[in-house]
């Protein structure tokens, strides 16, 4: 199926590709999904069920902000991004957003920050707001005074000052990331425990586009099928599927007593590769997933956009003729890669004869 597709646009290319593509009555992706050019977290309604894989685990009507973790996008360019750049890429300056909008930063120790971030320690007490203004508020001015001339490491060797903590300082409101040198050109994964952090707590990244750090991202809004027949989970034993996983391919079939999916048409004038095909439901069907230490199940599904996430049918209504698809996420550690677990996350919905993204 994916070779005739290529076949088929090779082919309008060297027939005049632009001449040949207004020959298929392009239809546009349905009015109520996302710009896939602009489509960040932010976009992605809150997670619909309750759900768990090993030590993480979510609530339903919780963001997908407050859910995802930096270290779901390990394989991606995002932990080799700083937060000045993510900033940048949205239109922010590092200096009109508060310390407030990082509360991991927060938490480190003034020994943490200055042993991480280059030059910081070379800095004298007196060019860092926050950490003289911290130091004043738990030893006194008079002592803050005595130290703003030492550079930054020779104070953080002492216990007192090292173990000491932005969190205790009031008004953090006032003070931009900018207030503490080089800390947002420092690249997010040279901090400790990046996997862990949350990407509601690393400013701006959640209204970042997928485009900007999935490295196979794929935004052209390609109207591949058409929606045709929605069916429940009393449909069985369907086998002429495009549904699966990268563990077993995308013609899984269903072979069971329930088997709820879409049956799909071509658009007109396109050629005629989708009828009859067979999305099937990632409630009724599990595929293998995942690879190593966390190898497991999924839901099945398909990835139009590329390997960042996966797009799930989830929600089948017969006699509405209605069904909804959601985006699950997977992560990664040293030893392996999960299944795409972490979801739904609804997308978009569809009826007849809407537009359905396939993807090649």
């Amino acid at each position: 199926m994916i070779s005739d597709y290529l076949k088929h646009f090779i082919a309008l290319s060297l027939a005049g590709c632009m001449a040949s593509l207004t020959l298929l009555h392009p239809r546009p992706v349905k009015a109520g999904a996302p710009d896939l050019g602009r489509l960040s977290i932010s976009d992605l309604a809150a997670v619909t069920r309750d759900g768990s894989f090993g030590d993480i685990s979510w609530g339903a009507g919780t963001s997908a902000s407050e859910i995802l973790r930096l270290g779901f996008f390990a394989n991606t360019k995002l932990p080799n991004m700083s937060m000045g750049s993510i900033l940048g890429a949205i239109g922010l300056s590092p200096g009109r957003v508060s310390l407030i909008a990082a509360p991991w930063v927060q938490k480190l120790s003034l020994r943490d920050l200055v042993r991480t971030i280059p030059g910081l320690g070379s800095t004298r007490l007196n060019r860092v707001a926050p950490f003289k203004d911290l130091i004043a508020r738990s030893f006194g001015t008079h002592t803050a005074g005595n130290l703003s001339n030492q550079t930054l490491s020779s104070i953080v060797g002492n216990a007192r000052f090292g173990r000491l903590t932005l969190e205790r300082l009031p008004g953090l409101d006032n003070y931009s990331l900018a207030s503490i040198p080089g800390l947002t050109g420092l690249r997010l994964n040279r901090f400790g425990n990046w996997r862990n952090l949350v990407i509601l707590d690393i400013p701006g990244l959640d209204r970042l586009p997928f485009k900007n750090y999935l490295k196979d991202f794929t935004n052209v809004n390609l109207p591949l099928a058409m929606a045709d027949v929605v069916f429940s989970d009393r449909e069985a034993h369907r086998t002429n599927t495009i549904t699966g996983s990268y563990n077993e391919g995308f013609r899984v079939p269903c072979d069971q007593s329930h088997c709820a999916h879409i049956e799909l048409a071509d658009l007109p004038g396109w050629p005629p590769l989708m009828k009859g095909k067979q999305w099937i439901s990632g409630d009724s069907q599990s595929v293998s997933g995942g690879s190593g230490c966390l190898a497991g199940t999924e839901p099945t599904g398909r990835h139009p956009f590329g390997h960042g996430f996966k797009v799930v049918l989830n929600d089948t209504d017969e006699r509405a003729g209605r069904a909804g698809f959601s985006l699950y996420f997977r992560f990664s550690l040293f030893c392996g890669t999960s299944p795409y677990i972490i979801g739904p996350f609804p997308f978009y919905s569809v009826k007849k004869k809407d537009t359905v993204i396939v993807g090649f």
